[in-house]
């Protein structure tokens, strides 16, 4: 796996949907059950956005502040999970329905990308 590097980044809104933008790139961040709109509408226009990208992979949106960086939402990568053994996967899926890091509905949207 590549190495986790901070990019900086820009959060719009666009109809009703919050952007990502790194360098020349834009992507939809998903907000629900991992990111709550409250949470990114915080980073709509602000400066000190940053992105953790793994190679070309987006993993995470944050903001730095004074002495500390703050985490405000997550991408889940199918991509990820389709490297790792079927029945791995699915102990990974079940381990995180249990311990109510995602539901059950999104669980099953994720093993139906497997």
């Amino acid at each position: 796996m590549a190495e986790i590097k901070f990019k900086p980044a820009k959060v719009t809104i666009e109809k009703d949907k919050f952007l990502l933008t790194v360098g020349a790139a834009k992507k939809v961040i998903p907000v629900g059950e991992i990111n709550d709109a409250a949470s990114v509408r915080k980073l709509v226009g602000k400066s000190g956005v940053e992105a953790a990208v793994s190679g070309k992979t987006i993993v995470a949106v944050g903001r730095r502040v004074p002495k500390c960086y703050w985490i405000t939402c997550y991408f889940v990568g199918p991509d990820v999970f389709k490297q790792i053994l079927p029945d791995i996967r699915n102990q990974l899926v079940k381990k995180y329905v249990d311990n109510k890091v995602i539901d059950k509905k999104f669980a099953d949207i994720l093993k139906k990308s497997f």
